[in-house]
């Protein structure tokens, strides 16, 4: 009997052994949520189209731009966050009707697309590559130098940010 209760206990301690060992992933490597999740699909789909390698998700990068949309929607007005350091892209969305407007923002990539769609309009010129007017949201998404993305959501105001940073040099 005693040793089946040893050995019961050298196996409990193995579990919690296991279990605080998996406590200990870093925070960047957890599963992101359906919206960060269909956000870094669509994400990793343009950037195939271009040769960049795929973003990662990263929580942290998640917590902070939910902050931030939270931040802009307390305010009710959308800026670039003055104290970020990584790569940033915002959109706005708005309807009158609230559940057309949540649909929009929470559940399809439209800022993402917004953004990927500055590549035709106003267009970015491949022949000169770099900064161009009017399309860095689009190089920032295909940017080739950033590996990991973390998106948020409230309201009309959305937030995605990419480390590292992209588009700020003519070099990427």
């Amino acid at each position: 009997m005693k040793l089946i209760a040893t050995l019961l206990g050298l196996s409990q301690a193995m579990k919690i052994k296991e279990n605080h060992l998996l406590a200990e992933v870093d925070a960047s490597q957890a599963a992101p949520d359906a919206f960060n999740q269909m956000h870094l699909d669509k994400h990793n789909e343009y950037r195939a189209a271009h040769g960049a390698e795929p973003l990662v998700y990263d929580e942290q990068l998640a917590i902070a731009s939910q902050q931030w949309s939270q931040t802009q929607s307390d305010a009710d007005n959308m800026w670039h966050d003055p104290d970020n350091q990584f790569g940033e892209n915002l959109a706005m969305y708005w309807n009158s009707n609230s559940a057309a407007m949540t649909q929009m923002n929470e559940y399809t990539t439209h800022a993402t697309d917004a953004w990927y769609n500055e590549v035709t309009d106003p267009g970015y010129d491949f022949n000169t590559p770099g900064s161009q007017s009017g399309t860095g949201h689009f190089t920032q998404v295909v940017w080739k130098g950033s590996q990991r993305l973390g998106c948020g959501v409230v309201g009309k105001y959305t937030t995605c940010r990419y480390d590292p940073p992209g588009n700020y040099t003519n070099s990427g």
